[in-house]
């Protein structure tokens, strides 16, 4: 019968499907047991990843996993609500109103992206792990374990600081009743201002928290490659030809863990930047038809907030994932000199010419981040041009 013949071809898929998952709990036990930051930590308490430790904060993980996803959902819902009242209060440009929304859905699609990614990310760990425990001089000093950490909790304590500085230095005849439903502070007793407390909480919680943990893993991962790929160039022996197929495959090893790290994060990085991005505009429109006056206490701190959170983690992504071609360069000129003293040594004329063709242009730069061209000079005049022309309207 064609039921009967099928079966094995079903029993033998779900026992490929039990050993993956097997396979998969056995890659993430090890990444649990090696890492030294909290960012295992912190991926558990937000649901991406599930953990497999028998012990009593196993367990704890596993059903806390739930809450950060409804959390942010019901924050998204939160915010989208106050966003609309405030969009008929006529306070706020519709620009500002949509450009914050933006931000709070892109702040949910970017742990939904993270999520689907799960599996590449443990991969990724994984690998991660593995080259670090088999590479030469590798080591993860307590300074860079003591700045993630760090790191992870200010984002943290952002939210809930922000929400007990609002309801310490928020006064009843300011003008800036975006937080308050339209109302002045004064108007609530202490269960309405435990309402607004976490109403803020929630706000400030879904730009910030989950995004900052993004930064953390990305940033940290990058760091690690680029140290590994430092590492690998140091310990590269040029006069010693024997370990060279060795150094090439443990460099392509690392090579392969960048590539990984480059798909699994491709997607949530660009919801990373173009979120920040967006928020800061947001910010530039909203303050921009302030008066003197309503430049609060509250508002200078939401400012700094926004501000810090957003320009520091572009920054961080940027400069960290920059870093990883720079080390790779590095690498590509040990070994191009490696190859250059193997031509000259068998003095052949035609490959002795093309090292001086291969040779790749030295183009001056200031600090890596300027690129010193013709064509510099007319965007450096042209930025002072338009920028001045738009502080003379502004000012007008």
């Amino acid at each position: 019968m064609p039921v009967a013949g099928n079966e094995p071809e079903s029993v033998s898929r779900v026992h490929d499907l039990i050993c993956q998952v097997h396979k998969q709990r056995k890659r993430q036990s090890q990444t649990e047991a090696v890492e030294k930051t909290w960012i295992m930590k912190y991926l558990y308490y937000t649901g991406i990843l599930i953990s497999t430790m028998e012990t009593k904060i196993g367990i704890y993980y596993q059903y806390c996993r739930f809450w950060f996803p409804a959390l942010v959902h019901i924050a998204l819902l939160a915010n989208t609500a106050l966003l609309t009242i405030e969009s008929f209060s006529g306070v706020y440009g519709m620009h500002v109103v949509v450009a914050c929304e933006c931000v709070n859905i892109l702040s949910v699609a970017l742990w939904h992206c993270t999520y689907r990614v799960k599996h590449e990310l443990i991969e990724m760990l994984v690998k991660l792990q593995k080259i670090c425990s088999l590479t030469l001089g590798f080591r993860l000093g307590k300074i860079e374990v003591l700045v993630t950490n760090a790191a992870l909790v200010i984002f943290s304590i952002t939210p809930t600081a922000f929400s007990l500085m609002f309801l310490c230095f928020e006064r009843d005849t300011s003008t800036d009743t975006f937080w308050t439903f339209g109302y002045k502070l004064g108007y609530f007793n202490h269960w309405g201002k435990l309402i607004i407390f976490v109403n803020v909480n929630l706000y400030v919680s879904l730009q910030v928290v989950f995004p900052g943990l993004v930064t953390c893993v990305y940033c940290s991962c990058c760091h690690r490659f680029s140290k590994l790929i430092t590492c690998c160039n140091n310990n590269l022996e040029i006069k010693v030809e024997a370990c060279i197929k060795q150094k090439v495959s443990q460099y392509i090893e690392i090579l392969n863990g960048i590539e990984l790290l480059q798909r699994t994060f491709s997607k949530p990085i660009f919801l990373l930047v173009s979120m920040h991005v967006i928020h800061m505009f947001a910010l530039l429109a909203y303050f921009l038809t302030f008066t003197k006056d309503q430049f609060t206490g509250v508002v200078i701190g939401e400012s700094v907030v926004i501000t810090s959170t957003s320009s520091l983690s572009i920054c961080a992504v940027v400069l960290f994932a920059a870093r990883i071609p720079e080390s790779i360069h590095e690498v590509k000129q040990r070994y191009q000199l490696f190859q250059e003293n193997m031509v000259f040594k068998s003095s052949q004329r035609d490959e002795i010419i093309q090292l001086a063709i291969d040779r790749e242009v030295v183009v001056m730069s200031a600090g890596g981040f300027v690129q010193f061209q013709k064509s510099f000079i007319l965007s450096v005049f042209g930025a002072l041009l338009t920028y001045g022309l738009l502080i003379l309207q502004l000012n007008r």
